[in-house]
């Protein structure tokens, strides 16, 4: 488990003021999660988490034109 797991785990305890399994779970998923790695994310109801993520596309040498391209 990571530590960004645990952590949300821990806010949701804290924030229910309870360890009562379902209810904690339940808790995990109605809240965001915002920490340095994920920015903003998620917990699906599969237990997944989702987050955003950036797409980089590079041009081929051949496709530049200029040195900075």
């Amino acid at each position: 488990m990571t530590h960004r797991a645990v952590a949300h785990y821990l806010k949701a305890v804290d924030a229910l003021g309870s360890d009562a399994a379902n209810a904690v779970v339940a808790k995990m998923r109605n809240m965001p999660i915002h920490d340095f790695f994920a920015g903003r994310g998620f917990v699906r109801a599969d237990g997944r988490m989702v987050h955003d993520m950036y797409l980089v596309e590079v041009k081929k040498p051949e496709e530049s034109r200029y040195d900075w391209d």
